[in-house]
């Protein structure tokens, strides 16, 4: 089975009022409830930090098994840290 990633639009909840907004919540705990994550757009974040997070991210997961261990999850019940 394939189904699309939702992408939600946020600009219309950052700039509008109440009427604008209850759409877009409904819109986003839509796609939380059915599909557990969505893309969002509009969120007026500039494209620099997010790139760099993302390069971030990739140059962590080139690391070795040991390097990443060094920040595992430290108990199960938590939920940070790199899960292996």
């Amino acid at each position: 089975m394939s189904r699309e990633i939702p992408i939600i639009d946020l600009a219309p909840f950052r700039n509008g009022g109440p009427a604008d907004r209850k759409p877009v919540a409904a819109e986003v705990a839509r796609a939380c409830e059915t599909h557990g994550f969505l893309v969002v757009s509009g969120h007026g974040m500039p494209a620099a930090p997010g790139a760099a997070l993302h390069d971030a991210g990739l140059r962590f997961f080139d690391l070795s098994l040991a390097e990443k261990l060094r920040v595992r999850r430290p108990r199960d019940d938590q939920n940070r840290g790199y899960i292996p």
